[in-house]
């Protein structure tokens, strides 16, 4: 059986949490530019859930700036719901 050490990653995820929300926006912008090309055209078809697919393709057929709007409110909601508990 493989270990693998994650306290790297979930150092990373921790920090990026704590950025405000226009940071973490860029942060995933640049790590989705690093790895565009290895992710198949499909992926969302692929998502855990059909709300989730259904999410990812209703952001997609925004804007560009309707897009970082939509995306700014989902990491406020998040975080806000984060904070409630």
């Amino acid at each position: 059986m493989t270990s693998t050490n994650v306290n790297a990653v979930q150092e990373a995820v921790r920090g990026i949490k704590g950025l405000i929300i226009d940071d973490q926006l860029l942060v995933l912008g640049l790590i989705y530019r690093d790895i565009a090309q290895s992710v198949p055209a499909d992926a969302a078809n692929a998502l855990p859930t059909q709300d989730a697919a259904n999410l990812v393709t209703r952001v997609q057929q925004l804007s560009q700036e309707n897009q970082l709007s939509a995306l700014r409110d989902f990491l406020g909601a998040e975080k806000n719901d984060q904070d409630a508990t």
